[in-house]
């Protein structure tokens, strides 16, 4: 079964994300996991949004962006959807002496 069919593929990553992540943002782990099995997608996108602009999100807004958000990406505002990748992409190489065409069109 490929990851993409597998239903516990984001459940999974969302519990790996949760570990990797430093203690005192867990918990918004946890709200992710609860809101993604009620498929509750605006409160899903809100909490999204409140913790990529967090210091602690910076390495983890990549991973997040590509295997979580990008898999109920057609249920979301997609403003907040751009919000969303626009943060992401500030975490791709070549970005950090400022953003390169390069670095944004293979991110996009």
């Amino acid at each position: 079964m490929s990851k993409h069919n597998d239903p516990e593929a984001i459940p999974n990553f969302l519990a790996e994300q949760r570990d990797e992540a430093p203690a005192e943002v867990q918990h918004v782990f946890l709200t992710l996991e609860d809101q993604w099995d009620r498929k509750l997608w605006h409160q899903l996108t809100d909490t999204l949004l409140e913790y990529f602009p967090t210091e602690e999100s910076k390495s983890q807004r990549l991973p997040i962006y590509n295997t979580f958000i990008l898999s109920f990406a057609d249920k979301i505002n997609q403003l907040k959807l751009v919000k969303l990748a626009i943060s992401a992409s500030s975490q791709c190489k070549g970005w950090s002496a400022g953003p390169s065409p390069n670095a944004h069109a293979n991110f996009m």
